[in-house]
Parts: C-alpha cells; sequence; structure tokens
C-alpha cells in the first residue's frame, strides 16, 4: 500500500514539472489566458464573452 502511494506522489510531482517547465524557464512566464474576454487569439476573430456581451457588463476586467 506504501509503495502504491509513494509511486503515486512521484508521478504526480513529475507531471507538475512537466506541466510547470515553460513557466518556470521562461522569462515572466504565465499560465495562458483562458477567459475568453481576455484571450488575445479570440479576440482577433471576433470571439468574445457570451456572459459580458448578454449581461451588458462583465466582471471580468478587459
Amino acid at each position: 500500500m506504501l509503495q502504491i502511494f509513494i509511486i503515486s506522489v512521484v508521478l504526480i510531482a513529475v507531471s507538475m514539472l512537466f506541466l510547470g517547465t515553460q513557466i518556470l524557464l521562461k522569462k515572466k512566464g504565465s499560465f495562458p489566458e483562458t477567459h475568453v474576454g481576455e484571450n488575445k487569439e479570440m479576440q482577433k476573430i471576433g470571439i468574445t464573452c457570451a456572459k459580458c456581451e448578454n449581461a451588458g457588463k462583465c466582471s471580468v476586467k478587459h
């Protein structure tokens, strides 16, 4: 049981390391913006936040 737990912890740690490598190594590295209203690529093709569009206002800063 302990062996499975240790293997699981090691696998999760390695996964987190690989997922965070670009963020850790880049100067000013950060996670990509996932909110539609803040995503520059979505804005380029004209996709806007449906919540903001319907409500007329949005809680996320644009």
